[in-house]
């Protein structure tokens, strides 16, 4: 199936029009994930499969850029925190380098939700911004912004974003939150769980190693790597440590980069054990 694609440049801030498209149809849609976090690219993924997109996933921004170099894309999914080249350096390269994606729209998906970063994210040629964690309706919301003729449209009701219910602050893992996160499909929320799960030691580890030397910033870059997992797989009390200690790590506060270490270990064990439990039984810990 073939069908005419319309690139519109669109502000950041564009509000969304008033029509429900009910269905997206992503047959054909060639999509460029980029990402340093493994369980981030196979989670989108996985989404953008389900319309029948063609996805690549690239895990830095210099294999975005040689990627951009080999292959016109319709559409390109940058993280913004990534190690090495970060996702603003990159987009500034893609659009002024002369690639095959030039001018294809490029959208931040971040947790950095603040508008002075977003304005920043304008600057970089970025064309559109995603928050973490992304959820399935929020990605076809951006999709329709630019490929209105992939969508089918009734006159029904505005189509609104399901909102995150309130959640306990003791709660560890949301389980139904993760199922919906991941678009409603249980096993693509434990593999990712499985794949965090396994990750996690690792991670922290240097994360503790880094804190104690004082090398705050690369802590700050780990943190960010639990950060968006943890919001992907819906660890509730893990992700709010990693984003409490992410925002410490940027303020480069030692002192206070180890207190909310402590915090993020024991949010950590607690994670890890109530994980295990899930996978186990397959509960509703």
């Amino acid at each position: 199936v073939e069908l005419p694609l319309r690139i519109v440049k669109r502000s950041l801030d564009e509000p969304i029009e008033p029509r429900d498209y009910v269905a997206f149809i992503g047959e054909g849609l060639r999509v460029l994930v980029v990402d340093d976090n493994e369980i981030n690219r196979r989670f989108l993924g996985a989404l953008l499969k389900r319309y029948q997109c063609v996805v690549q996933e690239v895990d830095s921004g210099w294999s975005a850029l040689a990627a951009c170099q080999q292959r016109d894309f319709d559409i390109v999914l940058m993280d913004v925190h990534m190690a090495g080249m970060d996702g603003m350096e990159t987009s500034k390269r893609l659009k002024n380098g002369g690639t095959l994606s030039a001018l294809t729209p490029v959208i931040a998906v971040s947790a950095d939700v603040l508008k002075e970063n977003q304005a920043g994210f304008a600057a970089a040629g970025i064309d559109g911004f995603l928050a973490k964690p992304l959820t399935e309706e929020l990605l076809v919301m951006e999709f329709r912004r630019w490929f209105p003729e992939r969508c089918r449209v009734t006159d029904t009701e505005k189509p609104t974003v399901k909102s995150l219910r309130r959640r306990q602050d003791n709660q560890i893992i949301d389980r139904d939150e993760g199922i919906r996160l991941a678009g409603g499909d249980e096993s693509l929320w434990r593999e990712s769980l499985v794949a965090f799960v396994n990750e996690l030691p690792a991670l922290v580890e240097k994360i503790r190693i880094a804190v104690h030397d004082g090398t705050i910033p690369f802590a700050r870059e780990i943190v960010h790597r639990i950060d968006g997992g943890a919001a992907y797989v819906a660890a509730v009390a893990l992700r709010r440590a990693a984003h409490e200690l992410f925002r410490t790590c940027g303020a480069a506060t030692g002192g206070e980069a180890h207190q909310r270490l402590q915090v993020l270990e024991y949010e950590y064990r607690r994670f890890r054990d109530q994980a295990h439990s899930v996978l186990a039984t397959g509960g509703r810990d």
